[in-house]
């Protein structure tokens, strides 16, 4: 075990944290899986309009990989089959059945999990559609089964803004998580690594002492909760070395696909955002439509921005469907003008970082956010607030003005490899340049991997 402490990051002092109780949707009518949220996907469609599904039945799969399939959440009725520009695949979306038909999987305790080949683990999980959880460093992909990683990080301290709570996500899923870290455990040569948050006398016991995973205890603010800030930290990437990471309930998914022979997609979200009321941790079916699990809990009267995610990372849903990997579905109201001379306005009810605003003077208040820039781009400049919320051993500016120059060899030097969008999220709101960092980072690792690799 493990203890690191963080100092630099920021915490967002924002309104709309969701209750610390458990509630459970009824079942959507209708599901979809979402192409887009998987990076360095490459679909090849297996349905069409009008096929029958049950839950766990492919709906298409990575090209270039044998048997790595995505699968529906539920049985029933693929309705469409939705693709954008140039054909990408953007949503698949099913009739759900008034109950559940499911695709049979090998059922294996968690005991005997420690004496199974790491192939037949490792295909069970691809056939199921729960491999598309599992995401690659450098780069933060799709990880490509055929490369064994060193080492597998999960973290189970969520620090971004209203997060959901932990404990929730574990309360009854305890026997599922230790499965699932006995099944990663034989899928690397290396060690499982499992962040939690140090020095927590209420946190789960699933979490404090799990059998075949070594635990590191963090504490801080975000991002120290990001499972590449714990990467970092903990064995950072080597050139050529390979690592996974998942999130804590693509491990309790995992656990429940092998102790139950089935795919099981009910998840734990948080409803966060002061445009959502009764904001509660809910149990949802993966990919459920934003209608149903927001119904009769959203403020009509508001133009809203529906975010799968927080507010500093999170992916805007344009299709009205909760992503498959996401544990938090965030509210807030969408501006679309400036404010008129809000910038000599003492700001009192509006977070500053970097104390433009009387509200530095209330540093325990919460505040309400919205989707406004508060300003438009301008000259890119060295001002040390990067440097200031990114805990790692990195010059975010000078990498940033090299992606944007598209230099390789001073990227990799600067330490491209060892970082993902969600590193530099607070980045993007403490800049006072209005860069887009993460857009920008992540077109660097879309170019490296291309050009550089």
């Amino acid at each position: 075990m493990s203890s690191y402490k963080l100092k630099k990051g920021y915490d967002l002092r924002i309104k709309g944290d969701a209750e610390a109780t458990l509630e459970t949707l009824p079942r959507p009518t209708q599901v979809a899986l979402d192409g887009r949220e998987f990076h360095g996907l490459r679909p090849k469609m297996m349905v069409k309009a009008g096929d029958k599904v049950k839950a766990g039945s492919p709906l298409f799969l990575q090209k270039g990989t044998e048997n790595f399939y995505f699968t529906s959440p539920v049985s029933g009725t693929v309705k469409d089959v939705k693709r954008g520009e140039r054909r990408v695949l953007q949503e698949v979306i099913v009739d759900a059945d008034e109950t559940d038909e499911f695709e049979e999987f090998q059922a294996i305790s968690a005991g005997d999990l420690l004496n199974t080949s790491r192939e037949v683990i490792l295909e069970q999980i691809l056939k199921s559609g729960l491999f598309g959880q599992v995401l690659a460093r450098p780069f933060a992909v799709l990880a490509d089964p055929a490369v064994e990683p060193r080492d597998i990080f999960v973290s189970a301290y969520l620090t971004g803004p209203l997060a959901p709570e932990i404990n929730l996500i574990l309360e009854g899923n305890e026997a599922a998580f230790q499965a699932g870290i006995n099944a990663l455990s034989k899928l690397t040569t290396g060690s499982v690594n499992l962040g939690i948050e140090g020095g927590r006398s209420d946190l789960s016991e699933a979490l404090k002492n799990p059998a075949n995973a070594k635990v590191h205890h963090f504490n801080g603010p975000h991002p120290a909760g990001n499972v590449g800030i714990q990467i970092h930290h903990i064995a950072p990437i080597n050139k050529d070395e390979v690592v996974w990471t998942l999130t804590a309930q693509a491990v309790i998914s995992i656990g429940n696909l092998f102790i139950q022979g089935k795919v099981v997609s009910e998840k734990v979200i948080a409803l966060t955002g002061e445009s959502i009321d009764k904001r509660k941790h809910v149990k949802v079916i993966t990919g459920a439509s934003v209608a149903d699990v927001t119904k009769g809990r959203v403020k009509s009267d508001e133009n809203l921005r529906y975010i799968s995610g927080d507010v500093l990372s999170g992916r805007t849903i344009t299709g009205g469907f909760i992503g498959s990997s996401t544990s938090q579905l965030t509210v807030i109201p969408e501006i679309n003008k400036m404010e008129f001379m809000g910038w000599v306005l003492p700001g009192n009810e509006k977070e500053s970082f970097s104390r433009t605003f009387f509200s530095f003077l209330s540093p325990n208040k919460k505040y309400s956010h919205n989707t406004g820039y508060h300003g438009g781009e301008r000259a890119f400049v060295q001002t040390g607030a990067y440097e200031s919320v990114v805990p790692m051993d990195l010059y975010p500016v000078h990498l940033i003005k090299c992606i944007m120059a598209g230099d390789l060899e001073a990227m990799e030097g600067l330490g491209i490899l060892e970082v993902a969008p969600e590193d530099l999220a607070l980045c993007d709101f403490v800049c006072v340049s209005k860069i887009e960092v993460q857009d920008t980072l992540r077109k660097g690792l879309d170019f490296f991997r291309k050009e550089g690799c």
